[in-house]
């Protein structure tokens, strides 16, 4: 997908932030409730507060950093997920109280909800993004490149500025997520209060996202079929 521009995003997160805390001081008693829906709010306010540095991150030309704040997006992203559903209650509330391993998500049981069947997503990109983040040889390769390229001796440009392409489609991802789990309804769901209305931004860049990744695939379809 073509990336946004950084006023969109921009204001994107901004208007998810401020729609979650007030959701969380008008129905959460500013957080403090104990409920599910607080646990919900302040793991998708971590996520929205990390994903606004990641549009920095790729202008400072610091992807190996951004691997690692993106895993940190990730995990508060897995989880929030896991907690929007009405089944999570129990663990949701173990989380608020600081339980021990209450902040590793149940990878099958999101999935089982917002995807369709068929091969492991969440668990293997999870393991994708460990790996450049912790200090394997993979990561530290990456920030070789990376200092290379600070230092004016990166002889690899154009394979660096097509990494950069990709780390900032990555952005319009991050935020697709986080509009897909604010927007997001059925059954087994947990009601979130939101108001469209102070969305606009958002409700705009989601279905544009959804389009677009439509036609890719419809794209890639006739081109398999002809």
């Amino acid at each position: 997908m073509a990336n946004i521009d950084e006023s969109e995003v921009k204001a994107c997160f901004g208007e998810i932030a401020n729609e979650y805390l007030r959701i969380g001081a008008e129905s959460c008693n500013h957080l403090q409730d104990g409920s599910q829906l607080s646990a919900f709010l302040l793991l998708g306010a971590r996520a929205v507060s990390i994903a606004m540095n990641l549009q920095f991150l790729v202008h400072s030309h610091s992807l190996d950093t951004y691997d690692a704040v993106r895993r940190a997006f990730l995990e508060a992203y897995y989880l929030q997920n896991e907690f929007r559903l009405k089944d999570s209650a129990s663990k949701a509330t173990r989380w608020l109280q600081g339980e021990n391993g209450t902040w590793q998500p149940d990878f099958n049981k999101v999935e089982q909800a917002m995807l369709t069947p068929g091969p492991k997503v969440f668990g293997p990109e999870y393991g994708n993004a460990s790996k450049a983040s912790h200090p394997t040889h993979f990561a530290c390769v990456n920030s070789v490149a990376v200092l290379s390229n600070y230092l004016g001796k990166n002889e690899e440009k154009e394979q660096f500025q097509q990494a950069l392409q990709e780390y900032s489609s990555d952005i319009s991802a991050a935020l697709f997520r986080l509009t897909w789990s604010t927007f997001a309804s059925g059954e087994s769901f947990l009601a979130l209060p939101i108001d469209k209305s102070k969305l606009a931004h958002c409700v705009a860049f989601h279905d544009k996202f959804q389009e677009t990744k439509k036609s890719e695939m419809q794209s890639r379809t006739t081109k398999e079929t002809t």
